[in-house]
């Protein structure tokens, strides 16, 4: 039986500077109105995959001070298929895309442009 190579066993690596760094504590997002929706989500990522984020966050600005966020004109539904997709590289939607596809258009467009997907 051959053996595998460390190549087969393991991925790539990748330098340690490009890693998110999970030491903080999460960004509080406060989604939509009137009834807004709280997403708690780590720092690092939500500045690596967006230049509205991480201008956001920069500590001359409250929200970086306050570690906090509020997008009222922003769809809960959409904010969060754009906040798993930033954690896992997937589309997740509730909604069949054949079955409604002007409304999982809109869904997805909203989600790419408040995060700056480059593609899905």
């Amino acid at each position: 039986m051959a053996t595998a190579s460390p190549e087969q066993d393991f991925p790539p690596l990748l330098p340690a500077e490009a890693a998110f760094d999970f030491s903080s504590p999460p960004i509080a997002i406060k989604v939509g109105s009137p009834n807004p929706q709280m997403f708690y989500v780590d720092e690092s990522v939500l500045r690596k995959s967006s230049k509205f984020f991480d201008a956001a966050l920069k500590k001359e600005w409250k929200e970086g001070q306050q570690r906090t966020v509020d997008l009222p004109e922003c769809d809960p539904e959409g904010f969060k298929v754009y906040i798993n997709w930033l954690h896992s590289g997937k589309i997740y939607a509730k909604l069949e895309c054949d079955e409604d596809s002007d409304r999982c258009y809109d869904l997805l467009t909203k989600a790419k442009r408040r995060g700056g997907i480059r593609r899905f």
